[in-house]
């Protein structure tokens, strides 16, 4: 899962974070040794996965993120046990792959953090964003009809296998990290 998410990190942050710059012959030979190097690596690692087969639909979904992983708390947690007893919701167990809840803090700091990168983009900023986005859509794995983001992503090589789209939050948790620190920053500069 690391691997997938690096990956896709990589491909997403490459082209904001290359967009205007000059790229000469040496970046190119540099890029050729990396992947040179890089790639018997990788091919001998994910080797072992390519006589595997596919996992179940019915796994695949159960491990599957939804809206509620995101925002509400775990059970075992004040405020997870607050929202328990006294709303509808029902808060999950903490080490479960659908609990992905990262923190009241977080998400407030996140939400300023999106207000104040509108009002001045950045590149590393954007990569981080839409990676993160990307893995929130994948998280939520395939579709009943076949038209989610995961169902798309599942036809391309050995992703059939991953069993569990609800891991990809990691990039999601990235992404609200970066908006995190935009946000205590654009704080820390209204406010001083």
């Amino acid at each position: 899962y690391l691997a997938v998410d690096v990956a896709i990190l990589l491909i997403v942050a490459a082209p904001f974070l290359l967009a205007g710059r000059p790229l000469t012959p040496r970046h190119a030979v540099a890029s050729a040794v990396a992947v040179a190097l890089a790639f018997p690596a990788v091919l001998w690692f994910a080797g072992a996965y390519t006589h595997l087969s596919g996992n179940s639909l019915a796994e695949v979904m159960g491990n599957s993120a939804d809206v509620a992983s995101f925002l509400v708390p775990p059970e075992n947690t004040w405020l997870g046990q607050w929202v328990a007893a006294h709303t509808p919701l029902k808060p999950r167990w903490i080490w479960g792959e659908q609990t992905l809840y990262a923190g009241m803090v977080a998400l407030v700091l996140g939400a300023i953090g999106t207000w104040g990168w509108v009002r001045r983009p950045d590149r590393l900023t954007a990569a981080a964003v839409v990676a993160g986005a990307l893995a929130l859509a994948l998280s939520f794995g395939p579709g009943t009809a076949g038209h989610m983001p995961f169902d798309y992503f599942a036809t391309l090589p050995v992703m059939g296998l991953l069993r569990a789209p609800a891991r990809m939050a990691l990039l999601v948790m990235l992404a609200l990290s970066v908006l995190a620190a935009v946000g205590a920053a654009y704080l820390r500069t209204r406010w001083r």
